[in-house]
């Protein structure tokens, strides 16, 4: 899971503020560490904590990392205050095992094709959120999508569906799936 760290010196403002927006935060103080707020946005942790010297932006700096919380400046923190949880996964997944059938006995479980869907939109490519802010396109985003589940396919199966016929075909669906009309 991603977590978002933002540091402001109003941390009960920006608090109130956010609850006012219909979010849910939980305060929290690890051991003796600073009084602060937290809230789930999709599958990332974004934390209110109070400021503690100017810090750069590790999101539009592109330093973020699963491995580490991701600082954030207020852009930012309202980019992914305006995420959405999370696209239709059934509608994804449904979309991703059409596009995977076209390759025979291909043994590639559903749960294995959720689990690479997961991975690239949530976890280690954040791909959902980076669409969200812009960083990528709509299309780049279920292009990125399609490329891993080629390669999960590819790794299991010694073929792809990939095809240079079907691959405008293709991003659209996913897009479609991803994101709606």
């Amino acid at each position: 899971m991603q977590v978002y760290v933002f540091r402001t010196a109003d941390v009960a403002g920006v608090a109130l503020e956010l609850t006012g927006r219909g979010f849910t935060l939980v305060p929290e103080q690890h051991g003796a560490g600073p009084a602060h707020f937290s809230t789930q946005i999709g599958k990332a942790l974004v934390e209110i904590y109070p400021a503690t010297g100017d810090r750069p932006c590790d999101r539009c700096a592109g330093n973020v990392s699963e491995d580490r919380p991701a600082t954030v400046c207020r852009k930012c923190l309202e980019d992914l205050l305006r995420l959405p949880k999370e696209p239709d996964m059934a509608r994804v997944l449904a979309c991703a095992r059409e596009i995977i059938a076209r390759v025979d006995r291909h043994g590639v479980s559903s749960d294995a094709i959720a689990e690479k869907i997961d991975e690239v939109l949530f976890s280690r490519r954040d791909v959902w959120a980076a669409a969200h802010m812009g960083l990528i396109t709509e299309e780049e985003a279920a292009t990125v999508l399609l490329a891993h589940l080629a390669t999960l396919l590819q790794n299991a199966c010694g073929t792809t569906f990939h095809s240079e016929a079907t691959e405008s075909a293709d991003v659209l669906a996913m897009r479609h799936a991803l994101f709606g009309d």
